[in-house]
This record gives C-alpha cells, sequence and structure tokens, in this order.
C-alpha cells in the first residue's frame, strides 16, 4: 500500500504561492492507488492547472510534519530518511 506525503489540501492551500500554473492538457488520469481525498485533490489541481513541487515547501515545515508521522522505517533519523527511499 502507498502512503503519501503531503498530498493534501492543507499543503495545496498552505503553498499555494509557490505553485505555478501549467499549460498542461494532459486528460485525467484515473488513479488507483490515491485515496478519495487524494483524488478529489487531484482533480481539482488538474482543472485549475496549477502544480505545487514537493521540492518548493519549506524543510523546516517537512520536518516538523515529519517527526509528527508514524513511519514503518528501519530508521527513525530524518537525516537517514532523507538520503533513503521511504519504506
Amino acid at each position: 500500500k502507498v502512503k503519501s506525503l503531503f498530498m493534501d489540501e492543507s499543503v495545496v492551500t498552505r503553498f499555494k504561492n509557490l505553485s505555478v500554473t501549467t499549460q498542461n492538457s494532459t486528460p485525467f488520469k484515473k488513479l488507483d492507488n490515491l485515496s478519495l481525498s487524494e483524488q478529489k485533490l487531484y482533480h481539482e489541481v488538474q482543472k485549475s492547472q496549477l502544480r505545487l513541487e514537493q521540492e518548493r515547501i519549506d524543510f523546516e515545515y517537512i520536518s516538523e510534519h515529519l517527526e509528527n508521522k508514524p513511519l514503518k522505517c528501519k530508521s527513525s533519523n530524518l537525516d537517514n530518511l532523507i538520503r533513503t527511499p521511504l519504506c
């Protein structure tokens, strides 16, 4: 099962100022591995032609929120987690 990080409405809303407008005419895809709320957000973002690249999200915000999320990984050290694939 896939566990998404930073793919929710609160993140898109909070960092909307970092979004860019795309001229993407890619048709909507059915993404079966997304939760219902993620699918809804995906469609809204596609319709609005916005793109928020996660690389632009503030590192402080990411580290703060990762520390509060239980991850089933071998390492709980954030530095190691960043250098290795998530679970």
